[in-house]
């Protein structure tokens, strides 16, 4: 993926970027998904369906990571997990 430029997205509260891999191929890859919630600056980006070389490294810790580089809330999803923005926009504003 070279470059994505999104229109529409101004105010975007959530993105969720899911099929996440290390690398491209069909998936996204982290540059990717860095380079979309880069664009979009959501509140809150979550990060869901890894692959497994995101797995081994880690997947919370690379959302970390990516969310200090952009300066915004980045989670990695887990099983089960339960988001509900209006519960998260109190807790955060």
């Amino acid at each position: 993926m070279d470059y994505i430029k999104f229109l529409g997205t101004a105010g975007a509260r959530v993105v969720v970027s899911k099929q996440l891999r290390a690398s491209g191929g069909a998936w996204l890859c982290l540059d990717d998904a860095k380079k979309i919630i880069g664009e979009v600056r959501p509140r809150v980006a979550i990060l869901t369906h890894f692959g497994m070389t995101i797995l081994r490294a880690k997947p919370w810790k690379l959302a970390e990571q990516l969310g200090k580089e952009l300066g915004l809330k980045v989670i990695a999803a887990s099983d089960g997990m339960i988001f509900e923005p209006e519960k998260w926009e109190k807790i955060t504003n």
